[in-house]
């Protein structure tokens, strides 16, 4: 199974912890959300999901969300029926070139098999200047014993008898950078937000903003 194909039999679990007090976007998304810029022309949201993070985008002025998963988008238009919401892969995504000024990927790049083919899309999709702002998990935390080797690895949660598994593709952050470059990106800025806790010392996520060269 694809990592992106694992996500629609995880969709019922996923949304039931996410909007059951279990909100793992909670203690860092506004942090990121300080790099995003403010909503121009249009913004998709790639990998949006159940659509936490697309409801909070929303609010603030952006636009579409997409996700691989049919089960994930139809909860998310339940939640937010007022929002646009479109099935779609990251990879080929259905929407003209140049037709956005700002695409978003909170936590899904480490979900596609193709990297690659997931960040030109993301290019090829934007306008000249327009920005791709990423979050990830950030390789030292899911690096184990080998931080230069990729490789899939599996996270299980169990939370109220509800049971989620995630399948993620560890890459190092090298990996990113290099993808970044060969789509045409230039970083503008990098960020290892500092969560407290066990994540006081060792970040849990990386966010990068990238402009379209």
């Amino acid at each position: 199974m694809s990592l992106s194909d694992a996500w629609e039999p995880q969709a019922t679990a996923w949304a039931t912890l996410t909007r059951s007090g279990w909100n793992p976007y909670e203690r860092w998304l506004p942090a990121f959300l300080e790099l995003v810029p403010a909503p121009g022309r249009r913004t998709l949201d790639v990998g949006c999901g159940e659509g936490t993070v697309a409801r909070e985008l929303a609010a603030l002025g952006h636009a579409v969300g997409l996700d691989v998963s049919p089960s994930l988008v139809a909860l998310a238009r339940e939640a937010a029926p007022d929002a646009d919401f479109v099935v779609g892969d990251a990879t080929a995504l259905p929407f003209e070139d140049g037709a956005f000024d700002l695409v978003l990927a909170v936590n899904v790049l480490m979900n596609v098999d193709d990297l690659d083919a997931a960040v030109a899309e993301a290019a090829r999709v934007l306008a000249p200047g327009g920005r791709l702002c990423v979050s990830i998990v950030h390789p030292v935390y899911s690096a184990g014993d080998a931080y230069l080797e990729p490789r899939v690895y599996e996270e299980r949660h169990e939370r109220h008898g509800v049971r989620l598994v995630l399948r993620n593709a560890h890459r190092p952050l090298e990996a990113y950078s290099r993808t970044l470059e060969r789509a045409g990106f230039l970083v503008e800025a990098i960020r290892e937000p500092r969560l407290g806790g066990r994540f006081a010392l060792t970040p849990m996520f990386v966010f990068l903003r990238a402009v379209k060269a």
